[in-house]
């Protein structure tokens, strides 16, 4: 009986770190989505201004500024203000309005992207948390000795 409790309380904590896990991914994308909509309105505001001669020179200072304070608060930030630079080499889209556009499916793709990689991050640590025994390596792919130790993989 004692067991089966164990086991119902072990599940439902797998059930609670799942959503916990979930939420955050679901946040994360809301963040993504409301910086990559600033970035946006502020670019199209410069774009935009038809007498000023160093539009581009102000979208720079803005990507600049924008890593600084902003990518703090929001990782995507960095791969955008990248995003944003390349936009300024977009010599094939002639009008503001397609430089915006390219910008932004470039910066909501990436930050789903990025939200799905720290996802996954996130369910390792829990694993590795719940002593699941999820291998960790280094970069040549040889197993923690911890890891060897503990699972019987050692050999020396």
């Amino acid at each position: 009986m004692v067991a089966n409790k164990t086991s119902n309380f072990s599940a439902f904590k797998l059930m609670v770190d799942e959503l916990e896990i979930s939420f955050f991914m679901f946040l994360g994308l809301m963040f993504n989505f409301a910086a990559i909509l600033l970035n946006f309105s502020v670019i199209w505001a410069i774009l935009s201004l038809k007498y000023c001669r160093r539009r581009q020179f102000y979208i720079l200072v803005l990507c600049l500024c924008s890593t600084d304070f902003l990518g703090r608060f929001f990782y995507a930030i960095f791969l955008i203000q990248g995003a944003l630079c390349l936009n300024l080499g977009l010599a094939f889209c002639r009008t503001a309005t397609w430089r915006c556009f390219c910008l932004l499916s470039f910066s909501y793709i990436y930050g789903f992207l990025h939200s799905c990689m720290v996802q996954n991050v996130k369910i390792e640590e829990n694993d590795r948390r719940r002593g699941l025994g999820v291998p960790r390596g280094d970069h040549f792919g040889r197993l923690d000795s911890a890891y060897k130790r503990k699972n019987g993989d050692w050999e020396g």
